[in-house]
């Protein structure tokens, strides 16, 4: 066992000694230490195994954390110190008899144990200091034309916070058709020895396209290449709570959206002015449910990935009636150790909406995003249901500069909406396949992927898969 003397200073500073609680009388302390608050931020002491005592005096004007973290002994911990104006001492012990705890009106106590995940006590990674990542990214999509993109990513980490105590990102993009400019800050704020966390999301964006033929699964494509063509300005901001359950993820809260499309008289929706055109604002509430156990985001060859959320606006802003929607999808991959590392992959998903809604927040079907070799929303109605299937194979390994995959893929998807007033049975397909490489490993796959349907061949390249 051991004793602890923590004793502040006026001035902010804090005296640390640490004795053998076996010796008696005038023993020496084996640690001791003066801690300066220009120098130390914070103090964390460990009492481990066995019936210790910590004791906390002293009346300090500067604020210096200290943090006393009990064992599963038998633990006697006394506070009487006074720190002006904050609560920087806090004091941390599951198996301790409350009888023999005494804290002062300024002492933060809890018996939270540390996060669990999976049943395994889970001690934050990196649990003090920060880190700064910024980020690159040139791509080329067809309606957006060349579009670079730069950001910073700043990760703040702190005692009991897991992941991380806060994270703030900032991403910006710059597209050449339309020559715009799209803009999201996200923050997330986790609380100590909490799974529920506040998260924060804000984004201005004109680099939003979409191609809109009318509601329906036969629509036609009819006019001038850009005909359908819809460039869009929109604003939104979220603020979900969010709580961490293992592998899953549960975020809640309120959404606001702006959003302005143009007024070029020789375009559909201006011909035709649906209901959410020009200037349209909404307010209501968004929940979503994540679960992830994939061994690998870039290129998974076991577990699943859920997805599901549903958003309700009422009569409000612009919104004439109030009107809900549901969507959600779910992956799986099935990987086998023979020759060719083969995996299957299959995915489905889709949406429904209930009320009249804007032409904005149709359940949209086709494109990289859930139907390959169509148009992007080339479908739009009130509910949708799509599927994939993917094969994937490794060919050989190439020893390079790095070790390096090589392997192919093919492709099957298929789709359709539902609209009111139309009756149609038609699913849409398309067939397809490509290449793809890696090098040091799965995280970092890009592949190439060419699929055709009965209205175009649609050539996509990017990172990792398609789902």
């Amino acid at each position: 066992p051991e004793r602890a003397l923590i004793e502040r200073h006026t001035a902010g500073g804090v005296r640390v000694r640490l004795y053998d609680a076996r010796d008696k009388g005038a023993a020496e302390p084996y640690f001791d230490r003066h801690f300066e608050p220009d120098e130390t931020s914070e103090i964390r002491i460990y009492l481990h195994g066995g019936a210790d005592r910590a004791t906390i005096t002293g009346r300090a004007e500067r604020p210096l954390t200290v943090r006393v973290i009990g064992g599963k002994g038998d633990n006697q911990i006394v506070d009487s110190s006074l720190v002006l104006g904050r609560r920087d001492t806090h004091v941390y012990d599951q198996g301790a008899d409350p009888h023999d705890i005494t804290y002062g009106r300024d002492t933060l106590f809890s018996r939270r144990p540390q996060l669990v995940s999976d049943g395994d006590t889970v001690p934050p990674p990196r649990d003090f200091g920060s880190s700064m990542l910024p980020a690159l990214r040139l791509r080329y999509i067809s309606d957006l034309g060349l579009v670079f993109g730069a950001g910073v990513s700043t990760t703040r980490y702190g005692f009991r916070t897991w992941p991380y105590a806060y994270q703030t990102s900032i991403w910006a993009e710059r597209g050449t058709a339309p020559n715009d400019t799209r803009v999201a800050i996200a923050a997330d704020f986790n609380r100590e020895r909490h799974r529920t966390h506040l998260q924060m999301l804000a984004q201005a964006s004109g680099l939003d396209v979409i191609r809109y033929y009318g509601q329906g699964n036969e629509t036609r494509r009819v006019g001038h290449g850009d005909f359908n063509r819809v460039e869009v300005s929109t604003y939104s901001f979220e603020l979900p709570l969010a709580r961490r359950m293992g592998p899953s993820l549960l975020q809640l809260g309120p959404v606001l959206q702006y959003s302005r499309t143009g007024g070029d008289p020789t375009l559909f929706t201006t011909a035709t002015r649906p209901y959410g055109s020009g200037d349209f604002g909404q307010a209501g509430a968004r929940l979503r449910f994540t679960l992830d156990t994939r061994d690998n985001a870039g290129a998974p060859r076991h577990g699943i990935r859920l997805f599901a959320g549903a958003s309700a606006f009422p009569a409000l802003w612009s919104v004439n009636d109030a009107f809900a929607e549901a969507h959600g999808e779910v992956a799986t991959y099935l990987g086998v150790h023979a020759p060719l590392e083969p995996v299957l992959a299959l995915r489905v998903g889709g949406k429904k909406i209930w009320g009249t809604f804007p032409y904005l927040e149709s359940a949209f079907l086709g494109g990289f995003t859930d139907l390959r070799g169509f148009d992007q929303q080339r479908f739009a109605g009130d509910a949708s249901a799509w599927g994939n299937a993917e094969l994937r194979l490794r060919l050989a390994t190439l020893n390079l500069l790095l070790p390096a995959n090589v392997g192919i893929h093919g492709l099957a998807d298929a789709g359709r909406v539902w609209a009111a007033g139309e009756t149609s049975t038609r699913w849409h397909s398309a067939y397809g396949g490509g290449v793809w490489f890696n090098v040091e490993g799965p995280s970092t796959t890009i592949s190439a992927t060419l699929a055709h349907s009965d209205e175009r061949t649609g050539v996509y390249v990017r990172a990792g898969f398609g789902f």
